[in-house]
Order: structure tokens, then C-alpha cells, then sequence
């Protein structure tokens, strides 16, 4: 390559100009490269200078001003600080001879005397006509504000303006924005440096190549891959965004959220733009200021690689310790197993301040006291292709997104990583699913990258063709040149790819095949254009492979695509890259000749990823060269269309499993006998060759837990019908002793004697037969999945028979005690299915005869706590009626008798246990009445005797489901009290007891029902906090647990309650999340499961309330939505249900305010519309 002429452009300003600098400098190498071949255009700023110990930072400036071949002088309000009248070095003073002067003073008087003596540098004056601003906290600072822009004033008139004339001595250019400065200044070099290239060369912006080279590495073309940071030297065109992207970035540091989003469509160039176009230009000096240290890394955030390659905490970690320009250093304090998990806690900051001061550790850094802070150190931290976190399912669940985004937002405002994040725009809008990439992208932090212009198109078109020294053909009739045909071809907004890449192919057939330096239209014709030259080139690949090799080829097509969810696209509108383990891609040789193949024809990209533990190189990771495969590759988009359905299934497996990877391979996230798993079981069996090893451990993984799963099921079956077969026994035995009974009042006179014996003996064995009944069946199915129909015909039959025994001996206490004990069981039972008038009584049949029995010995403990329980009993059916004060008096009642229990023996357990189930009781009500620190008293007082419990035990489920329970009612209190973060304290231990406890018996329906509501109280704390995309994952976790629980027994009107509170609660964040159309869904359905609770038993006060509850969501969203006729309508419905609860008495004082709040609703309606005159009120009930 020729000597190239060093041309020095000195800046000179004050430091309040920093955005100008910034400008110039950018300028400058832009220029630099639009000149390479001829001139060397360096940019000279005394902050990029080294600072000498003991000396001025004057002192630093060499060459000096006049020295250069060009000063470019900015000006605004200020003129800087005075300079001593002499150093060790040299003397600083006016061409007057005046002292002091400033440092701008100094270096623009001393460019005026070396142009008056020798006629350079070249002398271009800008000042800024905006109003000058001053600013400062005292006086002291405002005076010395006016005080620079009088030395301004003065020095202006000195040089520029005459006093007496109005005239002007010198030229200067005026500006009043940047963009205005960047303009002007970048016409003015321009000039001059025309002025310094050698006699008629090739046009600095044409296609001649006969003046050398700036390229030897091949083609300067990228064809499908992105440019990179190495690639800087042929990167051309993109200035506008450039400028756009390094302002932005800048301006948001200084706002102390160093965050910038790059948005734009698929194959627009962002990546190139970030990795070749800013990265290079951020670090060069001058194109920030006051930093010294850069450090940057470059994050793909997907699993490019197998499930064991970790999560992306793991990758970014590696990221950081593995490559050099990133920082390796900081693996002298941490692994990354280590840095990985605080990462993943949403640290870092400081450990990569530390490495940041260990690279700068010795340097001196210079400092101007007119100019800008103590130069810093800074890691530029770039996620690439942002859109992998919503595409990547397996990689990216819910909770691991909301994680990584909190930690991109830690390390943004942490002041030592400036974050540069690129988005395809079709995914802009997956950014409200995630708060803090929201608060990431708000403000002004968001660049949208427009197609490249036409001047752009040209840049990047010729020069790096100039630079390699290549020419372009010219057609000898038409006398366009191919570049001109090129760049008109161009015009799409997904053009750029195809562009680079028939560039790329252009160069590898006319000079890699032919050896020429033109690239000529033959070779463009041949490749059918730019639209042809992507199909025809991996035609051409594929077509070598043979035919024997098609399906081979789909199925590696097919690893690499994916189709992205939820938003209705088709074809390969829809269609997503992938990256995937080449492991998986070439399982059999055949696809891995393909893999081969397809790489050496740069169609693929082959890499290597993080080392695990153990090996001695990466795993290899393969994916698309570019996203236009997918959708200018006739045949990749007509495999995608004809295989949608194939990767729909495949999508919701890998969901699924990102889920469960997540997780640490938790059992419960494993697929559930069903739709989802007979799906799954059906891809393996049909395509396990088109699946990766991780899928299809998991597919199998979730059959072999089903296969168990239905084992049990089919043992509990075959004991129902144990169970079924002595109810029928039973039955005779209980008409048996109908007939007897009959029979001995006929023939009591003669045989009693004779049967007494006999009968006693059979009194005893149906006693225990029915006890059979409640003890040893009832009870253990009750929390089963056995249906609670079942459970209710058994106790029934157990009550029957009981009675009938109770006829014939009713003196017999034990039978008594026997029946009595049926009948709380039957009471739980009748309450579950809603019937709580039956339930109610119920209970009190059961409790009239343990009071009875109780009387009889009072000092029988069991007898006690059999009232003890009845009460309970009572109680939960009295709040559930909405009548508060009677369920009180019944709980304090059974805890005063729990309380005398205990005292005399201290040492029983269930003693114990019974004194803690009173007091949680009494703490509901407390809590509904709105006593939130009597609750709260309440609720630790029984946590006491829980944790108690528990540390005796620690294996015993029961004091293990107990403790979880009293967690949750501490957690409510805490969070009436406003005290968010203690709830969520003791939501989230309950929530990991009960998971522990579902994993020791995964068909307890019980637990998974707990589960579920400690996944809706973690839900309320996320939304405490302001998190609703968060809230809402826990919410429809809780309802798909719920849900399976209600289809399972429909007869259960609390899993039926559960499921439309869970609707409602998801409904209130989708309409946070803007979707209004599923909440209205999410709200009707809760409506319908409302009426069918409230039908089924009027009187329960609950079903009333969140019949209220749904009829006022809907009423709210057609308010906002819909039509406000149809709002008043379900408004009034509420209304009057509410009315009806308050005169009867059944209104919680909670939700004392439903009628007046419901009313302010009515009346602002009526302002809108007249009320309807007629018709049925929405999903109105029959009247009791």
C-alpha cells in the first residue's frame, strides 16, 4: 500500500462543549476513511495525551497548534481557565503579550501567528449561537458563569468582531445544533482535504482501484454473516446511525442509565452496525469523554448449545473470563460458576469495577481543569439479538427473562457498564411483558434504524470494493456501472443481506474462480440476480449433496428454524433462527455430511461454545448465517409452511422443558397425562430423529412419571371398588339388623336371653365396619383424587348404618362416638360441595352428641376434643355464611376447651396441634374484620407451636403442611399491615414446604391445591411491588394447578371457587399488561363458574361475594372497553346481590364498601346512557 499523507486536525475548545467534540472526532474518522487510500486523518485532543508527572497539562500539547494542518476551534459560553505565564516547558501568553490566558486563548492566537508566518494550518472557527446557560448552587458559581462568558465576549471581539465597525475581522461559521456543527463541519474538511490529495486521483467515493490498497484479507465483503469488530476497516456507510447510537449512549450515561436499544427490522444491519460501525469508534479517542479504560463483550443471549451448557448467566460469565478483550482479569477472584451466581442474583457491578481498576491499574489519567471529570473506565456490554430471550423458550422461561432484565438494568445503572442492546422490531412490543426492559427502553434510550439511504447503499457498495482494490464493470451500452445496477436493486427494507451476500458471491466467481479485480455483469446475470443469488447458492450446495440426502437436509433445516408464538404471523413471516448443539444437528452421518456441507458453503455458521467442566475444547453450536434464509430460500419457506404443525408441537415441548430445566428438573414441571403429554409422546415416536437429546430426555422423563402416576391411580380404583364392595355388604348387614329388630320385639319374650349374646357380638363387628368406613377409607381419601362424590357415598353409607345400629342399642357410647365422629366428617365433605345448611347441621348433630357424651365423663380427653372439632366445624360454616360474629364465639369456644387440654398435658402432640388450629381460626376472622395486628398476634402465636412441632419432626407432613398453612396467614396479616416484604418472606417458605411436600406424594390433591394459593400470594406480593408480568406468571401457574384439580372432581365447589378467583386475578394483570381482549375471557369465565357456585347454594355468603366480584370486573372492563349500558347492567346486578347480603346481615365488614362504591358507578354511568328500560341483565340468576 502507498505512503499515506498524515494530515493532524487539532480540536480546541473549553469543556462545555463536550457533545461538539464528540461530533468532530466522529467526523474526523469518517473522513478518514472516505480518504485512506491518500491521507492519514488523525484527530489531536489534549485529554488522549499521556500526563507527565509534575508538569501542567498544558504542557502535554506536541505538536503544537500551529503545527498541525488543521485547527478547528468550538465556542460557546466559556473560554477556560488561565494558564501560568511560564512552565518548565514553555510560556503561555497572548500575541500581545498579555497574561494570563487561557488554554483556548493560547491555542488559537498560537494557530493565527503560524498561518500569519508560514500560511497553515487551516483555521475553522464554530460558534454555538444558543443561549449560554449558567448554572451553579451558589452565587460564587453563577458570578464566575458570567464572568467566562464576558472573557468570551472579550476574546470574541479581539479576534472576530469590531467593536466600532460591527464588522468582522476574521471568518467564523455560526451553528445551533449539533446536527447543524456535524453538517458544516464535515463540508469544511472536506474542502481542505480535497485540497491535500495528489494530483487527479481516482474520486475518493468512486469505483477506481488504481491508487492501492486498504484490504488483504479477501473479500471485503461479509455475505451473510455480520460485520464484526474486526471488520471496522471495511464498514462503510451507516454514519447517521452511528452518531444517532454513540449520542444516545453517551447522553444516557451522563443521565446515569447507560442504556441504549437498537431497533429495526430483520436485515436491517443492526448487529453489523453495533459490532463494526460503534464499537471501534467508542473506544478510539475522543469519541467520549473523560474515559480511558474500555472493555467491551459481546453476548448472544440463546442456549447456543446443549441444556448442560447452563443458563445465560453462565454464558455471560463466560463471556467475560474467556475473552481477552473482555475481562479475563477478573478470574484472579472469581470462577465462573462463582461469577455466574451473583449475576444471576442481579449483582456483578462491583466485581467488574474492580477488574475495570485492575486493567488501569499504574496509568495516569489526565485531567483538565476546565474540562471534562476524572476520566473513568467502562465495559461495554452488548446484548446481540435481544429477541432470543421471547424466541428461545427452552432457554428463556418467564422467571429467568425477568431475571436477566433486572440485571441488564442493575449493570446499566451501575456506572461502569454502558449497555447497547439490538431488537428486531417485531419484537418491540414483547418488551411491555418484561418491566424492566420497559423501564430500559423508555425515555430517550431507543434508536430505530432506518433502511440504509441511497447515499448509503453507494458507501456500501464501493468502498469496500476501493478498499480491496476491486472495480466494477460498466455495461458498454447502457454505461452504468454493476455498482449502479447493485445499489438500485437494493431497495428493499431486508435488503442488505442479499446485497452482501451477491457481493460475497460476486468476488469468490470472478476473483477466488477467475483471478480478475472487476466484478462484471456475467458473473451477476449467472447468479440471477440479487434475488436469485441466495436460492441458487444453496440449491447448488444442497444439489451436491445428491438426492439420497433430501430428507437429511430438511431435518437440518427444520433444527434451525423455529416458529415464533403467540402473535398470529404465518409462513416464514413467523419463522425464528435457532441455534443448535451440533451434537444434536449431526446425530447420523448423513446430516452431518450435510451440516458440512452447508458450512463450507458460509449458508451455515459453525461455533464453538463455553468449555464445561473437564473438557478440553467447546461445544459446537451451529446456526443460520442470516435470517433471509429463512424466508428468500423458496425451499426453506415451503418446508416451514408444510411443517408448521411438526414445529408448533416441538415449540410447546421445548417451552415446557426450558420450564423444567429452569427449575433444576423439578417432577412437578414435567408434562401431565394429557393433551400436552400424548403430543410430546407422539413427536417422539413419530420424529425422535428431528428432536434434540434434551427434548427427548424430557419426553421420556414425563412418560415414565405418568406410567407411575397411573399405577397409582389404578390402585386407588381397585380400593374404591374394595370399598364399593363392602358398602354393599354393609347395606346388609344393615337390613340384617332391620329384620332382627323386628323379629326380637316380636319374639322378645322368649329368646332374649338366648340372641343377647349374639347380637352384642354383631353390634361390635358392624361397629367396626363403619368405622372401617370413616377411618380407614373416608379419611384417606379425602385428600386423594379420589372424586369427593365417593367419599361422601361412603360416609353416608357409614351413617346409615350407624343409625340403624344407634335404634337398636342406643346406649352403646362407643357407637355413639362412632356416628359422631361420621358426622364432622360428613360436614367437611357436604361444605366442599357447597351445601352448607346440611353441613351446618351436620356438625351440630355430631356436636349434640360429643357435648352429651362429654357430660357423661368429663374427663375424657377424646370426648373433648370431638366438641372441640365440632366447633371448628361450625365455625368455618357461620364465616363462610358470612356471619362472622358466630363463627368466632365457635372458634374462641373450642380454643378455650384446646387451651384446658393442653395445660393438663403439655407433652400431648395433638393437644398442641388442637390449640393451633383454633388460633388460626380465630385469626381469620380477626383479619376479615379488619384487626390486622390482633390477627397478626393470633397467627404468630400459633407459628410458635408450629415451628415447635416441625423441630420435633422434621420428617412428619403434618406439622410440615401445618407450619405452610400458618406461613400463609402470617404472609396475609404482614401484608394487611402493609409490610410487603415480610409476606413475601413467609409466602415464599410456605411455598417451598409445599412443593417438598408434593414431591413426597405427587397425587395429594390437598398439597397441590396449597401450592396453588401460595402461587396466588406470591402473585399479590409481585404486584405489590409493581412487577405484574411477574404476578401474572404466578397466577396462571396457580390456575393450571387448580384447573386439574377441578376437572378431576367437579363436585368440589372450593376447587370450583378456586378456579374463578384465579381467572379474575389473571384477568386484573392482563388488563395491566394491556390485553384487554383476554381479560374480558379471563373475567366471563369467572362470571360463569360464579353463577353455577351461587345456584348450587345460595346461602354461602363466599360464592355471593365473588359473584359481586365478577359481575363488577366485567362491569369495569365494558366501562373502559365495551359500551356503558352493558357495564351499568352488570354494575346494578352486583349491586343488588350486595343489598341482599347487607339487610340479611351477611356482608363482611370488609366489604362494607361494595354498595356505596358500586353506586358512584351506577351514577357516572347514567351521565352517559339512560338506563335500559327491559330485558335480562347480563348472566343474571333465578332469586332465592
Amino acid at each position: 500500500m502507498p505512503d499515506r499523507t498524515p494530515v493532524t486536525v487539532f480540536i480546541s475548545s473549553p469543556g462545555d462543549v463536550a457533545a461538539e467534540r464528540r461530533r468532530c472526532v466522529l467526523v474526523i474518522n469518517r473522513l478518514n476513511q472516505e480518504f485512506g487510500r491518500f491521507l492519514e486523518v488523525r484527530p489531536y485532543l489534549w485529554e488522549t495525551e499521556p500526563m507527565l508527572a509534575g508538569g501542567h497539562f498544558q504542557d502535554i500539547i506536541e505538536p503544537l497548534p500551529g503545527d498541525s494542518d488543521i485547527v478547528v476551534v468550538i465556542l460557546w459560553s466559556r473560554l477556560g481557565s488561565p494558564l501560568p505565564a511560564r512552565t518548565d516547558k514553555r510560556e503561555y501568553h497572548g500575541l500581545d503579550g498579555r497574561v494570563p490566558v487561557t488554554g483556548t486563548e493560547w491555542e488559537v492566537e498560537n494557530a493565527l501567528q503560524a498561518h500569519a508566518e508560514k500560511g497553515r494550518p487551516d483555521l475553522l472557527v464554530y460558534r454555538n449561537r444558543t443561549e449560554a446557560r449558567a448554572t451553579g448552587r451558589d452565587g460564587k458559581a453563577l458570578r464566575h458563569a458570567a464572568e467566562q462568558l464576558d472573557a468570551l465576549e472579550g476574546f470574541w471581539t479581539r479576534h472576530f468582531k469590531d467593536a466600532e465597525t460591527g464588522g468582522f475581522k476574521l471568518g467564523y461559521n455560526s451553528y445551533t445544533s449539533a446536527d447543524q456543527f456535524e453538517e458544516k463541519l464535515e463540508t469544511h474538511l472536506r474542502a481542505r482535504l480535497k485540497r491535500l490529495l495528489p494530483a487527479e486521483p481516482a474520486a475518493p467515493d468512486g469505483g477506481g482501484a488504481d491508487a492501492g490498497l486498504s484490504w488483504y484479507q479477501g473479500s471485503p465483503f461479509r455475505g451473510l454473516c455480520a460485520f464484526d469488530v474486526e471488520h471496522a476497516a471495511i464498514f462503510f456507510g451507516r454514519w447517521q446511525a452511528r452518531t444517532q447510537v454513540i449520542d444516545t449512549l453517551s447522553a444516557q450515561a451522563e443521565r446515569g442509565r447507560a442504556f441504549a436499544l437498537v431497533l429495526g427490522a430483520s436485515g436491517s444491519g443492526k448487529s453489523s452496525l453495533v459490532r463494526a460501525g460503534v464499537l471501534p469508534l467508542l473506544e478510539r479517542p475522543g469519541v467520549t469523554s473523560g474515559i480511558s479504560v474500555w472493555r467491551r463483550c459481546i453476548l448472544m443471549p440463546g442456549a447456543h448449545g446443549t441444556a448442560d451448557d447452563g443458563d445465560v448467566f453462565d454464558r455471560l460469565a463466560w463471556a467475560l473470563l474467556e475473552r481477552r478483550e473482555a475481562l479475563p482479569e477478573i478470574a484472579t477472584d472469581y470462577t465462573a460458576e462463582r461469577l455466574a451466581a451473583r449475576l444471576r442474583e442481579g449483582g456483578g457491578g462491583d466485581i467488574l469495577e474492580r477488574a475495570l481498576r485492575q486493567v488501569a491499574n499504574g496509568e495516569r489519567l489526565p485531567t483538565r481543569p476546565d474540562g471534562p471529570p476524572p476520566a473513568r473506565l467502562v465495559l461495554v456490554l452488548v446484548i446481540d439479538q435481544l429477541e432470543e430471550i421471547f424466541t428461545d423458550a427452552r432457554a428463556f422461561p418467564a422467571e429467568a427473562v425477568e431475571r436477566f432484565a433486572r440485571l441488564l438494568l442493575a449493570l446499566a445503572d451501575s456506572g461502569v457498564v454502558w449497555v447497547i442492546a439490538t431488537l428486531r422490531s417485531d419484537f418491540f412490543h414483547r418488551l411491555a411483558e418484561v418491566p424492566a426492559l420497559l423501564a430500559l427502553s423508555a425515555g430517550d434510550g431507543l434508536i430505530t434504524l432506518a433502511p440504509a439511504s441511497g447515499a448509503e447503499l453507494d458507501q456500501i457498495i464501493r468502498l469496500p470494493a476501493q478498499a480491496a482494490g476491486l472495480t466494477f464493470e460498466q455495461d458498454p451500452e447502457t454505461r452504468a456501472g454493476l455498482d449502479t445496477v447493485l445499489r438500485e436493486a437494493a431497495g428493499g427494507p431486508d435488503a442488505l443481506p442479499l446485497l452482501e451476500f451477491t457481493l460475497d458471491e460476486l468476488y469468490r466467481r470472478d476473483v477466488d474462480e477467475h483471478g480478475r479485480s472487476e466484478l462484471t455483469f456475467e458473473s451477476y446475470e449467472a447468479l440471477g440476480g440479487l434475488e436469485g443469488a441466495i436460492a441458487g447458492r444453496a440449491e447448488a450446495a444442497c444439489a451436491a449433496l445428491g438426492a439420497d440426502r433430501a430428507k437429511a437436509v430438511d431435518g437440518v433445516l427444520l433444527a434451525l428454524a423455529g416458529l415464533e408464538a403467540g402473535d398470529g404471523a404465518e409462513g416464514a413471516d413467523a419463522a425464528t433462527l435457532r441455534v443448535v448443539a451440533g451434537a444434536d444437528l449431526a446425530r447420523t452421518a448423513e446430516r452431518a455430511a450435510v451440516v458440512d456441507a452447508l458450512v463450507a458453503a458460509r449458508l451455515l455458521v459453525s461455533d464453538a461454545g463455553p468449555l464445561a467442566q473437564g473438557e478440553s475444547q467447546g461445544r459446537t453450536t451451529v446456526r443460520l448465517a442470516h435470517e433471509a434464509l429463512l424466508r428468500r430460500w423458496p425451499r426453506y419457506t415451503e418446508l416451514l409452511a408444510r411443517e408448521r404443525d411438526f414445529l408448533k408441537a416441538r415449540g410447546r415441548v421445548h417451552a415446557a422443558l426450558g420450564v423444567w430445566l429452569d427449575q433444576n428438573r423439578d417432577p412437578a414441571r414435567l408434562l401431565p397425562d394429557g393433551i400436552a403429554l400424548a403430543e410430546a409422546e407422539d413427536l417422539l415416536s413419530r420424529r425422535r430423529e428431528d428432536l434434540e437429546a434434551a427434548a427427548i430426555a424430557y419426553i421420556e422423563a414425563s412418560s415414565k412419571a405418568a406410567r407411575a402416576r397411573r399405577d397409582r391411580r389404578l390402585r386407588r380404583t381397585r380400593m374404591v371398588a374394595a370399598a364399593m364392595a363392602l358398602l354393599a355388604v354393609l347395606s346388609g348387614v344393615g337390613a340384617w339388623f332391620g329384620f332382627t329388630g323386628q323379629r326380637e320385639a316380636e319374639r322378645q319374650a322368649v329368646i332374649a336371653e338366648q340372641r343377647k349374646d349374639e347380637a352384642e357380638s354383631a353390634l361390635r363387628t358392624a361397629t367396626r365396619a363403619a368405622n372401617t368406613l370413616v377411618v380407614d377409607l373416608a379419611q384417606k381419601f379425602k385428600d386423594s383424587s379420589v372424586p369427593i362424590a365417593i367419599t361422601r357415598s361412603i360416609l353416608e353409607e357409614a351413617r346409615k348404618l350407624q343409625d340403624t345400629l344407634s335404634e337398636r342399642f342406643p346406649d352403646d357410647a362407643g357407637l355413639q362416638r362412632s356416628k359422631a365422629v361420621a358426622l364432622n366428617e360428613l360436614g367437611e365433605m357436604l361444605a366442599k360441595q357447597g351445601s352448607l345448611s346440611d353441613a351446618e347441621a351436620a356438625y351440630r348433630e355430631g356436636l349434640d352428641t360429643q357435648r352429651t357424651l362429654a357430660a357423661r365423663d368429663p374427663e375424657n380427653t377424646v370426648l373433648q376434643r370431638g366438641v372441640s372439632a365440632d366447633l371448628l366445624g361450625i365455625g368455618d360454616v357461620r364465616l363462610l355464611a358470612g356471619d362472622a360474629a358466630a363463627a368466632l364465639v365457635a372458634y374462641e369456644e373450642s380454643l378455650d376447651i384446646s387451651r384446658a387440654l393442653a395445660a393438663r398435658d403439655p407433652d400431648k402432640l395433638e393437644f398442641q396441634i388442637d390449640v393451633w388450629a383454633s388460633l388460626n381460626r380465630v385469626g381469620d376472622v380477626r383479619s376479615q374484620q379488619e384487626e390486622a395486628a390482633a390477627a397478626l398476634a393470633t397467627y404468630e402465636e400459633a407459628l410458635e407451636i408450629a415451628r415447635a412441632l416441625v423441630a420435633g419432626d422434621p420428617d412428619n407432613p403434618l406439622w410440615q403442611d401445618n407450619l405452610s398453612m400458618n406461613l400463609d396467614n402470617v404472609g396475609n396479616a404482614r401484608l394487611q399491615e402493609g409490610d410487603v416484604a415480610a409476606a413475601r418472606a413467609a409466602y415464599q417458605e410456605g411455598l417451598e414446604i409445599r412443593h417438598a411436600l408434593t414431591e413426597r406424594d405427587p397425587d395429594n390433591t390437598r398439597w397441590q391445591n396449597l401450592v396453588a394459593n401460595s402461587l396466588n400470594r406470591i402473585g399479590d406480593v409481585r404486584l405489590r411491588a409493581g412487577d405484574a408480568t411477574a404476578a401474572l406468571a404466578a397466577f396462571q401457574e396457580s390456575l393450571e394447578i387448580i384447573r386439574s384439580l377441578a376437572i378431576k372432581d367437579p363436585e368440589n365447589m372450593f376447587w370450583q371457587n378456586d378456579v374463578s378467583v384465579a381467572l379474575s386475578r389473571i384477568g386484573n394483570m392482563q388488563l395491566r399488561l394491556n390485553d384487554p381482549a383476554a381479560a374480558l375471557v379471563a373475567y366471563q369465565e369467572s362470571l360463569d363458574i360464579s353463577l353455577v357456585l351461587v345456584d348450587r347454594d345460595p346461602d354461602n355468603s363466599h360464592w355471593q361475594r365473588g359473584l359481586i366480584v365478577s359481575h363488577w370486573k366485567i362491569g369495569d372492563w365494558q366501562a373502559d372497553h365495551g359500551t356503558a349500558a352493558e357495564a351499568r347492567d352488570h354494575y346494578a346486578e352486583a349491586l343488588q346481590i350486595t343489598e341482599d347480603l347487607a339487610a340479611a346481615n351477611r356482608l363482611a365488614p370488609t366489604n362494607a364498601w361494595f354498595v356505596d362504591g358500586l353506586k358512584r358507578r351506577i351514577a357516572t354511568l347514567e351521565e352517559v346512557t339512560p338506563p335500559n328500560d327491559g330485558g335480562s341483565k347480563p348472566g343474571s340468576r333465578k332469586r332465592q
